[in-house]
């Protein structure tokens, strides 16, 4: 049977955006970092995870990826603004992942599975050899600079790696869920 598209009885459309940058990237032109390590910085983290979370939500943003440059930080952050919103928690998708530039000047986005956790995903700062993981109280991450491999040098030592290749090979969405990206 045909149907419209869009109304496929089992098709969730969502409006994406897995290019997501925070105050900790390099490139981020919207005001200063946001340091850590105390608690009054670790409050303001959450609180502009919070406020990000309400800006998806009032753009009707249904799937996210927090993909800074070679950093991995700000993820926990709005994964919890997500848990304490009542309204963002059964509508808005979380991928963590990560923008690598590699040495042919290629610039990808590895996105993991919902769920992985953080220091799986660090475990790609071990197959960067210029590219170390970044202080985490740092207002900021470093400059991003070439990460020390061409592309399929770093992909194929991710799907060598037994607890990465399964975060990146599976589905990104969870079965019998497609998106619309706008």
């Amino acid at each position: 049977m045909n149907y419209p598209k869009g109304h496929h009885p089992g098709a969730v459309w969502r409006k994406t955006d897995f290019q997501i940058h925070t105050p900790r990237d390099a490139g981020w032109t919207g005001g200063g970092g946001l340091p850590g390590g105390s608690e009054e910085k670790e409050l303001a983290r959450e609180a502009w995870a919070d406020e990000f979370v309400a800006a998806c939500l009032k753009r009707d943003i249904g799937a996210i990826a927090i993909t800074d440059h070679h950093d991995i930080v700000m993820y926990p952050y709005v994964a919890r603004a997500i848990e304490r919103s009542h309204t963002a928690k059964p509508t808005l998708w979380l991928l963590p992942g990560m923008e690598v530039t590699c040495n042919d000047s290629v610039q990808c986005l590895i996105l993991f599975d919902q769920g992985t956790p953080t220091g799986v995903i660090g475990r790609l700062f071990g197959m960067m050899p210029r590219v170390p993981a970044p202080d985490p109280h740092a207002a900021k991450a470093p400059q991003a600079s070439l990460c020390g491999k061409d592309i399929e040098d770093l992909l194929g030592s991710i799907f060598q790696d037994d607890m990465l290749k399964g975060g990146i090979s599976r589905c990104l969405m969870p079965a019998g869920v497609a998106t619309r990206i706008f």
